[in-house]
């Protein structure tokens, strides 16, 4: 039997297809006002692209308070209602027609690999929805022991599309996500919506310099950045060049 894909683009989540992170961002604020702590001015870049322990954790530490329990589900509850309360907030406009589009190409895995926890990735999937229904794997911190930036959940989700490395795209908007990509042995596109183009190009292995920048310039504020129109057909057309294939006409 021949496999069902021989190609694959990985897609982290938030940053890419979501723009939640500025949500959560105010959820940990909101936890931490509960401790006594200012956060609302806090720049926790550092820790986009990690779990989301890891980010309130940090942050809280920042401010002299030890990690507890109840710090969770306080943060759940208010991403959950942000989320709700704002749902066109949280998408970027060309996600659900590039996930469409992608999904219309034959022989072509799709997958989201976010180091987000499972809870988040499922609040962030209804937000896309109809488009979840795409995605033939997915991969939260949760399915894996290291986070980014080790390769592992690129590599898991290869493995759950039954692809090599060399088969896989991986779309990033981070750091860590990006050196994730590059320790999994995948090419790599990155979006500069987190970071600026500068810091992809300074890395030892950078993405593709032809991807950048599929968005937006860093200075414009997250929530006034617009749809670039040409971000599935730039995508499409490296990954077919990428993996040996014609450029689609």
């Amino acid at each position: 039997m021949s496999p069902r894909f021989d190609r694959a683009i990985l897609f982290d989540m938030d940053g890419v297809l979501v723009d939640t992170e500025p949500l959560l961002l105010q959820a940990v604020v909101s936890m931490l006002s509960q401790y006594g702590a200012d956060a609302s001015r806090d720049k926790p870049d550092q820790w986009y692209g990690r779990s989301e322990r890891e980010f309130y954790t940090g942050m809280a530490n920042a401010h002299g308070i030890a990690y507890r329990e109840e710090m969770e589900p306080l943060v759940r509850r208010t991403f959950r209602r942000l989320v709700c309360e704002a749902p066109d907030r949280a998408v970027y406009p060309e996600s659900i027609p590039v996930l469409s589009a992608f999904n219309r190409v034959p022989n072509l895995g799709l997958a989201v690999c976010s180091g987000a926890g499972r809870w988040k990735v499922e609040i962030n999937l209804e937000s896309l929805a109809p488009a979840c229904c795409t995605f033939h794997a997915i991969v939260s911190g949760d399915d894996v022991t290291r986070s980014k930036p080790a390769p592992d959940i690129f590599l898991e989700g290869a493995r759950r599309l039954g692809l090599p490395p060399s088969r896989c795209l991986v779309v990033e908007d981070t750091i860590a996500g990006i050196r994730a990509a590059t320790a999994a042995g995948m090419r790599s596109i990155a979006v500069t919506h987190t970071f600026p183009e500068d810091a992809f190009r300074a890395l030892p292995t950078p993405p593709s310099p032809s991807s950048l920048p599929l968005r937006p310039t860093q200075s414009t504020p997250r929530s006034k950045r617009s749809a670039n129109p040409n971000t599935n057909r730039l995508i499409l057309e490296y990954a077919n060049l990428s993996f040996g294939r014609s450029p689609s006409r």
